[in-house]
C-alpha cells in the first residue's frame, strides 16, 4: 500500500495531497509523511497565519511521536513584522517564529553560508546532489525553561555537516532519558533540509517523494547491535553525565526562580490591598518573629495570636476619621480584646512609589490621636518593609522590633527606634 503524502507549501505534486498556506489544513494526524516548504512561507503570508503555524504543533507532534516522518525544506528565521515592538514593551517576550510548528525550539543561524558539506546520512545522498551550497546552521535553540525540558527529550542528529562540524541538515528525534537516539524500528523524525543551489523547490521535494516512496529497508542482522565499536559506549555516558548534568541544573534554577519570586512577593506591600495585603503582612510579620493566624472573614482583626491582633488595609490616601478600619479596630477593643496588642497595618498611598509617598499623613492627627487612647500601635506598610528588611539584613534585632511595637501607642515610625 502506497504512503499517503501531504505537502504544505508547494502544489502539482501528483503523489501527495498538495495544500499552500492560506487554505484550510487537512488532518495532519492521517498522513504516512508530511513535506513542508518553508520556503513559500513569505512574510506576508507568516504575518497573516502565524497562529495557525503554532497550531500545526500538535498534530506534527502526533505524527513525529507515531514513527512518521516530517520532511522540512528550509527557510531563514521568521519573526512577525510587529515582534520588535512587543519585545520592547514586554518584559521577557519570546518572539513567535515560522518554526513554532516544531516540538523544540531551533537555533537557525543564516549569517553564514559556504560550500562545504560532509554528508553523515547516505539516505539524503541524491537529494544533496541537488544542493552545492548551504545557507543555515542549525541547533536546539532553548530560550525558556520548558524549552529547555523540550531539548532534554530531544536531539539534532546531523544529516550533513560543514567543515566546523556544525550541522547544515539535520534530524530531529526523541532521545531516551540516557540521552541515545530511539533506534532500530523507530523511524518517528522531523527532517531539516537546506533548500536547493542547482534545482527548483518543486523538483527537490519531488527528490523527497522519491525518497518516502522509494526507499528500500535495508535489512539490519540483530547482532550488528553486538559489534564493539571504539569510543562509542564512551560518548554515550558522555552525553548521559551531560543530560544529568542538565537536570541538576534545571532544578537548580527552577529553586532559584522559586526564591526570586518570593523574595519579589514581599514588594506586594506596597501595591495590594484584600486578601493579597494580609498575606503578605502576616509573612513579613512572621519572618520578624510574630507569627499570627488568619481570621474568619467579617472578623474586626484579619490576623490573631495570643500577643497581637492585627488589622490590615490598603488605601489610596491617608487613614481619616471616617475609615471603615478605625471603626473596625475600636469595635475589637470594645468587644473582643483580651491581652493582645492590637496593630493597625496600612499601606496608605498605594498608588504612589514609596518615595512620593514621603512626608505625608499617613494617619490623620485624629486617627493617631484617637489610636493612642486605645493603646494601639499604627504603622504604615512602609515601615514594616525598613524594618523587616532590616531585621533579614541583621541591622535590627527582631525582639527589639517585637518589643518596640508592644510597647508603642499611637503611629510607629522609624525614627522612633
Amino acid at each position: 500500500m502506497q504512503p499517503k503524502v501531504l505537502v504544505i507549501g508547494s502544489r502539482n505534486h501528483n503523489r501527495a495531497d498538495c495544500i499552500d498556506w492560506l487554505q484550510p489544513f487537512p488532518n495532519i494526524e492521517e498522513y504516512d509523511s508530511v513535506i513542508i516548504s518553508l520556503q513559500s512561507l513569505t512574510q506576508e503570508i507568516y504575518d497573516k497565519i502565524q497562529t495557525k503555524i503554532y497550531s500545526m504543533k500538535e498534530p506534527i507532534n502526533t505524527v513525529f511521536n507515531t514513527n512518521r516522518e516530517i520532511f522540512c525544506i528550509m527557510s531563514k528565521l521568521m519573526l512577525p513584522s510587529l515582534a520588535p515592538i512587543l519585545q520592547t514593551t514586554t518584559p521577557g517576550y519570546i518572539s513567535p517564529t515560522n518554526y513554532d510548528w516544531l516540538p523544540v525550539r531551533i537555533g537557525v543561524d543564516s549569517q553564514k553560508t559556504g560550500s562545504s558539506i560532509i554528508i553523515r546520512d547516505r539516505r539524503f545522498e541524491k537529494y544533496f546532489e541537488s544542493v552545492d551550497r548551504w545557507n543555515f546552521e542549525i541547533s536546539i535553540s532553548p530560550a525558556t525553561l520548558s524549552d529547555l525540558i523540550a531539548a532534554f527529550a530531544h536531539s539534532i542528529y546531523p544529516i550533513a555537516i560543514n567543515k566546523s562540524q556544525k550541522a547544515i541538515a539535520g534530524s530531529l528525534k526523541r532521545a531516551t532519558l540516557d540521552g541515545k537516539l530511539l533506534k532500530g524500528n523507530e523511524r518517528g523524525a522531523i527532517h531539516l533540509l537546506p533548500p536547493p543551489t542547482k534545482s527548483s523547490i518543486v523538483q527537490s521535494i519531488e527528490l523527497v517523494l522519491d525518497l518516502i516512496f522509494g526507499e528500500e529497508t535495508k535489512p539490519v542482522p540483530p547482532w550488528r547491535k553486538s559489534i564493539e565499536v571504539p569510543k562509542e559506549n564512551e560518548l554515550e555516558t558522555y552525553i548521559g553525565n551531560k543530560i544529568r548534568d542538565i537536570k541538576k541544573i534545571q532544578e537548580e534554577i527552577s529553586e532559584l526562580r522559586n526564591q526570586v519570586q518570593d523574595w519579589d512577593s514581599y514588594r506586594d506591600l506596597f501595591t495590594t490591598t484584600g486578601d493579597d495585603l494580609e498575606n503578605i503582612v502576616q509573612k513579613a510579620l512572621a519572618d520578624i518573629g510574630i507569627k499570627a493566624s488568619k481570621t474568619e472573614r467579617g472578623f474586626p482583626a484579619d490576623l490573631l495570636s495570643k500577643e497581637f491582633a492585627i488589622e490590615v488595609t490598603g488605601i489610596k490616601g491617608c487613614i481619616g476619621v471616617g475609615s471603615e478600619k478605625v471603626n473596625q479596630t475600636a469595635r475589637f477593643k470594645e468587644s473582643y480584646n483580651k491581652e493582645e496588642k492590637i496593630v493597625v497595618v496600612a499601606n496608605t498611598y498605594m498608588d504612589l512609589s514609596p518615595e512620593d509617598r514621603k512626608g505625608k499623613f499617613d494617619f490623620s492627627p485624629e486617627v493617631a490621636k484617637f489610636f493612642k487612647s486605645l493603646s494601639v500601635c499604627c504603622l504604615t506598610t512602609l515601615t514594616l518593609f525598613q524594618l523587616w528588611k532590616d531585621v533579614m539584613l541583621g541591622k535590627r534585632d527582631s525582639k527589639n522590633v517585637i518589643k518596640k511595637i508592644l510597647t508603642t501607642n499611637g503611629e510607629l515610625t522609624l525614627d522612633k527606634f
